[in-house]
């Protein structure tokens, strides 16, 4: 399985709580700029951060985020 990309901002407080929770964790995902690269998705121009693309997943918001990585 490819790395999760989890798009966060600069001035997204809950992208910087997510940040050190996933960095405490040792996880390995992929941070790409949601605002230099104004993501598409099949579902639309992502308008909520973080979050995250992983294959056919896409999850929106800090505790789901952390729920699929715990998961998965």
């Amino acid at each position: 399985m490819t790395k999760p990309v989890i798009y966060t901002t600069t001035w997204c407080e809950p992208c910087k709580v997510l940040k050190s929770w996933i960095e405490q964790r040792g996880y390995s995902v992929e941070y790409r700029d949601g605002d230099k690269e104004k993501p598409v998705l099949p579902l639309g121009t992502i308008l909520m951060y973080p979050f995250l693309v992983a294959g056919k997943d896409f999850v929106g918001g800090v505790e789901p985020i952390q729920k699929w990585l715990e998961e998965n």
